[in-house]
């Protein structure tokens, strides 16, 4: 049996590469908006086609099999790119959605409270209520297109509850055309909160400045927007987890901070001027003494973020 048969050569990856790196650096120079994610992740099936090319050609004809690729892989940049120039990105219309739904819960005696929200694609905006509001949450949600309410769990234990809100897909990337939600929810600041946001293709205004957010965990896919942290909640863990994002976060300026962010195709800018590096991390000069500090901590895939 002869053992000197041609090496193939796998060419999808490489070109799939390229091409990613060619969206990046045009995302990087403001070409691009950051919702071409989702614009091109609705061309996912043309992964198939690429692998379908190189299973068909790459046996008799690799160079004819690299420049199709090459070309298919091309004209979904250029399409893209046309397409976010046009203004379409893909995402939801916002402000299409229709009132649904207005929900409160009441604050009583409860001491701590965890409040979990599994959003789909919209707008998302959190904030606080007033200080002498008697609830924990007060809400309006609406929704477009498949029109599904909102789930709402609340359950208590010793002084210690946890609310769950979520509506839609939680992830929020689906193969058809749905429709957007619009959520805005207003938590209490009188008590220690967690709180969890989990988000697809969204844009969010998370205000969450003048609450008790201890624990903070957002975990978003091709979204954009604002999020400004604590200023007063003492110690605050929060981990932001984000795909192809774009995210601008605002730490207050009396809170003090530690940055640690990963990602190997991310752009991060963070204020070197408020937090100088010290090895793998960002840190306010007096974060160890501060009385209100915060431990950020971000993973990313390809995403844009800033942290001032």
């Amino acid at each position: 049996m002869s053992t000197n048969a041609p090496r193939r050569h796998h060419l999808v990856w490489p070109i799939l590469l390229i091409g990613l790196g060619v969206i990046l650096l045009l995302r990087n120079f403001g070409l691009l908006p950051w919702d071409v994610w989702y614009l091109l992740g609705r061309f996912w099936p043309v992964i198939l086609i690429l692998i379908g090319l190189e299973l068909l050609l790459n046996r008799t004809n690799p160079l004819l099999a690299a420049v199709t690729a090459a070309v298919v892989l091309l004209v979904l940049i250029a399409g893209g790119v046309t397409l976010a120039a046009l203004g379409y990105s893909g995402l939801p219309a916002a402000g299409a959605a229709t009132p649904s739904a207005h929900l409160s819960e009441e604050l009583n005696q409860h001491q701590r409270a965890t409040v979990d929200m599994q959003f789909g694609a919209g707008d998302l905006y959190v904030s606080s209520l007033p200080a002498e509001s008697a609830n924990l949450m007060e809400g309006d949600f609406a929704t477009q297109g498949s029109g599904q309410p909102v789930s709402r769990t609340f359950r208590c234990k010793d002084g210690d509850c946890e609310l769950r809100l979520s509506g839609g897909t939680e992830r929020g990337w689906s193969f058809g055309n749905r429709g957007a939600d619009s959520w805005q929810v207003h938590l209490t600041p009188s008590i220690p909160l967690d709180v969890r946001v989990r988000s697809g293709a969204s844009r969010l205004d998370l205000d969450l400045s003048a609450l008790q957010v201890t624990a903070l965990r957002l975990d978003v896919g091709a979204s954009s927007g604002g999020i400004k942290l604590p200023q007063a909640a003492g110690a605050t863990a929060a981990v932001v987890k984000a795909g192809a994002a774009d995210l601008d976060i605002a730490v207050p300026a009396e809170t003090a901070a530690r940055i640690r962010a990963r990602g190997g195709l991310s752009s991060f800018q963070i204020d070197e001027q408020r937090f100088p590096r010290d090895g793998d991390y960002h840190v306010s000069a007096d974060y160890a003494k501060a009385t209100n500090r915060i431990d950020l901590d971000i993973d990313s895939g390809v995403a844009s973020i800033r942290v001032r």
